[in-house]
């Protein structure tokens, strides 16, 4: 259960980022919209992480995993970018602003059922192979 606390922070915090300051986009990825990752934890699919993501800053600098601890999920957001496999590759972390706020408290919401709806089916976390060869993924429940 520490575990999915610990996945269910990073998602949050990577879900939480639009624009302040610098205006890096990976090149080669596709930004995941609201909707996309609204509906990757409704059906209870997670990406591990950060297993192979990389977190970056909206200048493009790589955020080391003991800086990442510094951001909280009130304050910043991470816009998601996903290769051609629809896996995720890398997460640019920014100020977040109101929208995003809002967009966040929905997550966290589509989470808190996601996470309810496993716990009632006394299912665990299972690994699962993401088509194409790409990095595994984490699949709450039965789906």
């Amino acid at each position: 259960m520490k575990n999915l606390f610990l996945l269910l922070v990073i998602f949050i915090l990577a879900s939480c980022a639009k624009g302040s300051g610098g205006s890096y986009e990976p090149i080669g990825l596709r930004k995941l919209s609201e909707e996309e990752m609204l509906e990757r934890v409704q059906n209870k699919r997670f990406q591990q992480q950060p297993v192979g993501v990389v977190f970056k800053t909206p200048e493009g600098d790589i955020i080391t995993p003991e800086r990442l601890k510094g951001f909280n999920q009130v304050d910043f957001f991470g816009d998601q970018y996903v290769d051609g496999n629809g896996v995720l590759k890398e997460v640019v972390i920014r100020k977040a602003t109101s929208s995003d706020r809002k967009i966040m408290e929905r997550l966290k919401e589509a989470t808190a059922k996601a996470l309810e709806e496993v716990a009632q089916e006394g299912n665990e976390l299972s690994p699962t192979i993401v088509p194409g060869g790409g990095s595994p993924e984490v699949e709450l429940g039965g789906n």
